[in-house]
């Protein structure tokens, strides 16, 4: 859950606590029927580790009849497990919660082939704190003495002080579902918007009853697969069916999320007023900064203040776009902490008052999905930026990740859609996109064959782009440090070779990584008369990523982003060696990208160089032409990576 989570309007509420239903309390679970019993196999999927058998939620929302201006989920899952694979995968459920959305009432049972039930006891449920600060926990329970043919049950209930629930009901699972269903009750005081997706035609089904108090909305799916799970493919939710009712107005009057601007209104007037009014000592701050600074241009000014945020106040990583009540920029730079909202409503306060033509623009993970920009809703967001209006040109600023320069995005928010911030002209943009020649990794070589047939040598690695950024994250996590990271890399893609004296620079600001590093055959992998070498290491030898072939793949490809890699490999040898075999030159270009090996020798210096590339020019192949070509790509590229060179002593 995204937005969500952080979401605390006041509006529409009364902090009331709700009362289990009699109906819940009496009697949690359903009896198990005859045929969940005797069911042993899923038709259509004759392997599927477990099958879930329903998935119902049930939504009360602004329930003024009971005393209730609060809302709730109740949610229950019934699992049975088909095979061991399934009593290894599915013995455990994790619910994520907050202090907005609280968990109540989590039960559980594991229901027995012979008819026993045993019920999920209060020490086999843990809770872990996500976050402390924003208190964000995720509870875990393990059921009990699972076995194939075992029945799991479970339910809770999560309630929150608001009318808005913004998270899609998705009625797929990691395996076969049965039967899954959510009721919603809206009050007659609200109008909402129902919107939804079925793109494995499912065949989404839905009826509304007029009750006493408003409408109920019962939407539901029947005999549903499992998500599709393919290499490099799309976000499981964007493959998936699912349903969402959206608030729009409340008591006919008051716009909700009617439309975007109604939606800024909503959230201006009840999240970031506030928050920015406890933003006084963050203006401070930033003059101080900006006189520190000394910087003449304005361009100087806004990265001072934005290299702050960035490396002074520590991420806390919550998604979403709202803030929490009673906290601002003043209480973040206070606390020298925050998560991605509240970063971003800092940098937003403190480059206002710095007089910067600046925008607070909303922006979306692509592995959350697809923005569907005809619902307006905070919840497609995760996190805020900066659109910085320079006299040079306009560029965007993430305050949330140390690995990321002035003016750089993450790969997951490229082209993407976004929703520039505004009450009266909100505006859906993409963000930009970076090229494969902007993300590269280049290797080169220099090696030299001695006369007891033993390799050494050195290199060099520079990454630049989103590789850099991916580069600055993975080594810096290392418990051993960066030098460490890149050592056991280099070893690891370069096997039979230790490496020694890595040197390291890393320039966030100008988004590259340099490596340099020396390489010595160890002395088991010495034959002494003949040299066999792989020369696509450290990118090969290619494995074919798409194993699909065209008429078999269901979904479209996505990738992290556009790339290229580039090697070089200079060898030299001794006199009385020779080269007994090489790889044939290979040179492949479509739609796709293009890959190309080619090898020039000098017998006479005993040299040779080969030059290897692989360009993917794109993130996405929408379409099976796409596909088609990629993966022409990669098997062209696997096929020359399978060659080796062998020198040989006369």
């Amino acid at each position: 859950m995204r937005a969500s989570f952080a979401l605390h309007f006041a509006l529409l509420t009364a902090g009331a606590t709700l009362t289990p239903t009699a109906a819940w309390a009496a009697s949690p679970f359903a009896p198990v029927t005859e045929a969940e019993r005797a069911l042993k196999t899923v038709p259509g999927h004759p392997n599927a580790p477990a099958v879930v058998l329903f998935k119902k939620g049930d939504f009360r929302m602004l329930d003024p009849a009971r005393g209730d201006q609060s809302s709730s989920l109740e949610v229950a899952v019934r699992l049975k497990i088909l095979s061991a694979e399934g009593v290894k995968q599915f013995g455990e459920v994790a619910v994520p919660h907050s202090r907005f959305f609280r968990l109540k009432d989590f039960r559980g049972r594991t229901v027995l082939p012979d008819g026993r039930e045993l019920p999920l006891d209060e020490k086999s449920i843990f809770e872990r704190t996500s976050s402390k600060s924003r208190r964000f926990y995720v509870t875990t329970a393990t059921f009990p003495s699972l076995e194939v043919g075992a029945i799991l049950d479970y339910r809770y209930q999560i309630r929150f002080d608001t009318i808005y629930y913004l998270e899609p009901w998705v009625f797929q699972d990691d395996v076969p579902v049965l039967h899954s269903e959510i009721v919603y009750h809206v009050p007659s005081e609200i109008s909402a918007r129902a919107w939804s997706r079925d793109p494995i035609g499912a065949g989404i089904q839905h009826k509304s009853t007029k009750t006493a108090l408003g409408t109920d909305v019962t939407v539901w799916a029947e005999n549903l697969p499992p998500f599709f799970d393919e290499p490099s493919s799309f976000p499981a939710i964007d493959l998936a069916s699912r349903f969402m009712l959206v608030p729009t107005v409340y008591g006919g009057v008051q716009k909700l999320l009617d439309s975007w601007r109604s939606t800024c209104e909503l959230v201006d007037a009840n999240v970031y007023d506030a928050a920015i009014r406890n933003g006084s000592a963050a203006r401070r701050r930033a003059a101080e900064i900006v006189r520190a600074a000394g910087g003449r241009t304005l361009r100087d000014k806004v990265e001072a203040v934005y290299r702050f945020v960035r490396d002074e106040i520590e991420t806390v990583p919550i998604p979403g776009v709202l803030v929490a009540e009673n906290t601002g920029p003043d209480t973040v730079l206070k606390a020298r902490r925050g998560d991605y909202a509240d970063k971003g409503l800092m940098l937003y306060t403190m480059l206002k008052a710095e007089k910067v033509d600046v925008d607070l623009v909303w922006a979306a993970s692509r592995s959350d999905g697809i923005v569907d920009a005809e619902i307006p809703t905070f919840s497609w967001f995760d996190r805020i930026l900066m659109r910085v209006n320079l006299p040079e040109g306009a560029l965007f600023l993430d305050p949330s990740e140390k690995g990321l320069g002035f003016g750089q995005l993450l790969a997951e928010h490229e082209g993407t859609k976004a929703l520039v911030y505004d009450r009266k002209k909100p505006e859906v943009i993409d963000l930009p996109t970076s090229t494969s020649a902007d993300n590269t990794k280049v290797v080169k070589l220099a090696l030299t064959l001695d006369e007891a047939g033993r390799l050494t040598g050195r290199g060099t690695l520079t990454s630049s782009g989103q590789d850099a950024t991916r580069d600055f994250d993975w080594a810096r996590s290392h418990e051993k440090g960066a030098a460490q990271a890149w050592t056991e890399w280099l070893e690891g893609r370069l096997p039979g070779f230790g490496v020694r004296d890595v040197q390291l620079e890393e320039k966030v600001d100008s988004r590259t990584v340099a490596v340099s590093f020396t390489l010595e055959q160890r002395e088991e992998e010495v034959l002494g008369d003949e040299q066999t070498l792989a020369l696509s290491r450290p990118f090969g030898p290619l494995v074919q990523p798409l194993p699909q072939r065209p008429e078999e793949r269901r979904t479209p490809v996505w990738l992290d982003y556009a790339y290229r890699t580039q090697l070089v490999v200079e060898l030299a040898w001794p006199a009385g060696w020779q080269v007994e075999a090489r790889p044939e030159d290979r040179t492949v270009a479509n739609e796709a990208g293009s890959y190309s090996a080619t090898l020039s020798s000098d017998p006479t210096a005993r040299t040779l160089r080969f030059e290897r590339q692989l360009e993917v020019k794109a993130a996405q192949f929408l379409s099976r032409e796409g596909y088609v070509a990629l993966r022409g790509l990669y098997d062209a590229g696997a096929k020359s990576d399978a060659q080796a060179l062998v020198l040989v002593r006369r």
